[in-house]
């Protein structure tokens, strides 16, 4: 039986995948790991801060500046502080202060000083 030659052609890279080598999105997803790790380690810290220095968590929800200053440090959030590191980060359902109770019961939020 004789074999009828078909014309071959290359295809590139970019035509048969999305164009980002597996090791990439392997790389991509590690690097979240790692930064969500680290995130939950800062929160620890902070959390020991706190509950080896007598007053301080009085002094952070006293003083605004201090709080900040304090916060920054560890480069967390107070929400962060408060309800850990979340896995899905800027999520919308997944943010502790949209569930808080006043907002659950429908109360609007409230600005400080009005």
């Amino acid at each position: 039986m004789e074999e009828v030659a078909a014309p071959t052609r290359r295809f590139s890279a970019l035509e048969t995948t999305s164009g980002l080598p597996d090791d990439s999105r392997e790389a991509d997803d590690k690097q979240a790991e790692r930064r969500l790790r680290e995130l939950r380690a800062s929160v620890k810290a902070a959390r020991a801060v706190v509950s080896t220095n007598p007053g301080l968590a009085e002094t952070l929800a006293r003083d605004w500046q201090k709080a900040a200053r304090f916060y920054g440090r560890f480069e967390i959030t107070e929400a962060q502080f408060h309800h850990g590191a979340r896995d899905a980060l800027g999520e919308g359902a997944d943010n502790p202060l949209e569930q808080s109770g006043s907002q659950a019961a429908g109360v609007p939020p409230t600005c400080p000083g009005e």
